[in-house]
């Protein structure tokens, strides 16, 4: 029998879908949210998002009354979006992540569901919640412009850190040639400067991350570790390019909170800019594209993954080298 869904007033329409759910939900094998839970974070490679995303999942329960996560609709996500936004004692920052923990948690078991044609695992949820959903999250305060150097500023800049602090200078020199994260700065080993082929290897955000410099830091490289061996201080780790004044290696928050300030301090001095690590690292992606780079080139010089694979299949070290080369040098 044809049902006639437009003459329906919205108490008849509600109702009909109740019963199109039941019929749905007799076909359904609900697992336990914990169970559920488990098993995706077992997708799961870093700590950090299991313990973000364990915390943004379990809000979202507690938001919808402890509802099985199987039996979520997309007017549950949509008005858990909408609770999240509206909230002014959240930063925006925060507010993306807990919802982005349900979102990857629907998008790892819809994809399994997908797949699973023959229904072999039992796993069956009422819809794809977090389908067609626009979300615009609205702004804790004015965002302002992060400010960038550009690379006649990045010169006098390493002019001046040349002349005060040899240390400071190949750090700077390092960061704004490579566009390198401060993490991988302070885990550079010696052995894995390869000055020949102009790389340096580094740990990352877990991952070792490989990095193309050019010809003139090679041989301010080449200098400072001649440096190093004739004067062989007692600080100096024999392990690690940077250490810490105890010859231990330098640490991350030492290196954000008493090394990096003293360059950003003559960075404004020199040009009126306050500019971060990471600003360095935006610099070197907004400079090379402005004057042209493709942008794939650059964000796999920056060890990006997006798209990098679709578009390059996996580049080579001579490639690398060859879109470094191909924009002017620092």
């Amino acid at each position: 029998m044809m049902i006639n869904v437009e003459s329906m007033n919205l108490k008849e329409l509600e109702k009909l879908i109740q019963q199109k759910r039941k019929q749905v939900l007799k076909n359904i094998m609900l697992r336990s949210n914990q169970d559920l839970i488990t098993e995706f974070f077992k997708s799961l490679n870093s700590e950090n998002t299991r313990k973000a995303y364990y915390s943004a999942i379990n809000k979202f329960i507690k938001y919808i009354g402890n509802k099985n996560l199987q039996l979520v609709t997309k007017l549950d996500y949509d008005n858990y979006y909408n609770f999240l936004n509206d909230k002014s004692d959240i930063k925006k920052r925060t507010k993306v992540i807990q919802l982005a923990g349900v979102t990857s948690f629907y998008q790892y078991f819809i994809h399994k569901q997908d797949i699973d044609t023959q229904g072999s695992l039992n796993l069956h949820f009422i819809e794809n919640p977090i389908t067609n959903i626009r979300k615009k999250w609205k702004n804790d305060k004015e965002e302002t412009l992060r400010e960038i150097l550009t690379n006649e500023e990045i010169r006098e800049v390493l002019s001046e850190l040349k002349i005060k602090d040899r240390r400071l200078y190949i750090m700077f020199y390092i960061l704004a040639d490579t566009s390198m994260r401060g993490n991988g700065l302070i885990n550079i080993k010696i052995k894995n400067i390869f000055l020949n082929k102009r790389l340096i290897k580094t740990w990352d955000k877990g991952k070792l991350r490989t990095y193309v410099f050019g010809e003139n830091l090679k041989e301010e490289l080449e200098n400072y570790l001649i440096i190093r061996k004739r004067m062989n201080l007692i600080h100096d780790n024999k392990e690690y390019l940077f250490s810490s004044r105890k010859g231990t290696k330098l640490s991350i928050p030492s290196f954000f909170s008493h090394v990096y300030p003293k360059i950003g301090k003559i960075i404004k001095r020199i040009t009126e800019k306050k500019i971060t690590a990471h600003d360095l690292r935006r610099s070197f992606k907004t400079n090379r594209t402005n004057l042209g780079q493709v942008r794939e080139q650059v964000e796999a010089l920056m060890n990006h993954k997006i798209g990098l694979d679709n578009a390059y299949n996996r580049p080579t070290e001579s490639m690398f080298l060859s879109w470094f080369d191909s924009y002017e040098e620092i």
